[in-house]
């Protein structure tokens, strides 16, 4: 009987202890996580706007990942600043880039959102989806990943 009252107290102990840490790793309080994403993505659409490739490439992290439609993927600083430039300098004046959902994952987080981008007269020229997987890189949220979609039909080549 004994040994089975300590079975059933370490039991018990071990899923409320399961509980406990699943609830350090995704706290009720997500404001540090919202707060990154609003930063990231004021930060991320003024230097856009502005035509700071460097400034965008600067919201990822070192060895970041951008997945862009169509095209093999980017990685790192300089060809993510350039991948960047060459969409800017296309005529892609405005980026609007709206949060649908976040995640937060202790230190690291993930947001699914919509985005609109715009030529300078105004005129809508995509749209689409995206996700971004942020890390805590030495008390700076950073993008890690960031894969978009458009949501127009696909052009023939």
């Amino acid at each position: 009987m004994k040994k089975w009252i300590f079975c059933l107290s370490m039991s018990l102990l071990f899923f409320s202890s399961e509980t406990l840490l699943a609830q350090m790793k995704d706290p009720s309080n997500k404001a540090p996580v919202r707060q990154a994403i609003n930063t990231i993505n004021a930060k991320f659409m003024q230097a856009w706007s502005d035509g700071n490739a460097e400034g965008i490439a600067a919201l990822f992290t070192t060895d970041g990942i951008l997945m862009p439609p169509n095209v093999a993927s980017v990685e790192g600083h300089t060809a993510i600043s350039d991948f960047f430039s060459s969409l800017i300098s296309n005529g892609a004046s405005t980026l609007k880039l709206e949060t649908v959902k976040f995640v937060s994952h202790g230190k690291s987080g993930h947001e699914i959102g919509k985005y609109t981008v715009t030529d300078g007269n105004g005129q809508s020229v995509d749209s689409g989806k995206y996700i971004a997987i942020l890390g805590n890189d030495n008390g700076q949220w950073k993008i890690q990943s960031f894969i978009y979609n458009s949501d127009l039909p696909p052009s023939m080549y």
